[in-house]
């Protein structure tokens, strides 16, 4: 959403999609809190890695292991596939309670499947076709999405395997919402500098009037020229569907953001 309520969903790589929204409802003047609600295999889940104890914890992924064993039972039934957790928020004005989605918190927190056997190689530990993208909300003005670590269009920054995040988020939104253009605007920054030239010839060119490319690494200072949330609030609105995906590879500068978010009260 817009100014004072930043984000419907936040993807992060190496875990899950996480959508840490907020969202206005009016009741008794309040305002609501997402609440989080694991799914029954993420609940078994929880359990068995507490009971794992650190120090034998480079055993407890071994095959024939109880945690393997489990894993690939689940993997088998597709219970990690099929029992999705959510976050909920509501009743808003109207009294329909919005139902956001989320993959599971499973295993090791990868592609469940990727332990399993035949599955153990590079691709399968990035395979991302499980995550659980949150519908765009009906009646939303625009769909606006943010992608701070944006590499190219076609493909990941030089050294990075997780493929384009802005080519693979756009083909999922297409899927979803059954439009060719699933964004009516599109704000990246990216820190690793390209020539002018093989940055925008790696974007379609259905693609490029839709797209503000900023070749500069994201600042987290507040109120910075290139902290993009500052830019999120100044173009977004409440009635927008906003999506935003972190993954710049420096540590202090996703906490800062996020801190940022999570104190936009």
């Amino acid at each position: 959403h817009g100014s004072d309520s930043l984000l419907p969903s936040i993807a992060v790589p190496d875990a899950t999609a996480l959508p840490t929204e907020r969202v206005r409802a009016e009741t008794a003047s309040a305002v609501l809190r997402p609440q989080y609600q694991p799914s029954p295999v993420e609940r078994e889940w929880a359990r068995l890695v507490a009971e794992v104890d650190p120090r034998e914890c480079q055993h407890a992924w071994s095959n024939g292991s109880r945690l393997m064993a489990r894993l690939e039972r689940d993997v088998a039934s597709s219970a990690v596939f099929e029992q999705s957790s959510s976050f909920t928020v509501g009743p808003e004005s109207q009294g329909a309670a919005l139902v956001w989605p989320i993959e599971p918190l499973v295993s090791f927190l990868r592609w469940p499947a990727a332990l399993s056997p035949g599955h153990t190689t590079r691709a399968a530990i990035m395979n991302k076709s499980y995550y659980q993208l949150a519908p765009v909300r009906a009646g939303s003005r625009r769909f606006l999405f943010f992608d701070i670590g944006a590499s190219l269009y076609s493909s990941a920054r030089a050294g990075g395997d997780g493929g384009s995040s802005l080519r693979w988020f756009r083909n999922r939104y297409q899927n979803l919402t059954g439009s060719p253009q699933p964004f009516d605007h599109i704000y990246a920054w990216e820190g690793q500098e390209y020539n002018a030239t093989v940055l925008w010839d790696s974007f379609p060119a259905q693609v490029v009037p839709f797209v503000s490319y900023y070749n500069v690494r994201a600042d987290a200072r507040p109120n910075a020229k290139h902290n993009p949330l500052r830019v999120l609030t100044q173009v977004a609105r409440l009635d927008d569907h906003v999506v935003m995906k972190l993954d710049v590879d420096h540590q202090a500068t996703q906490v800062a953001l996020i801190q940022q978010v999570l104190g936009n009260r």
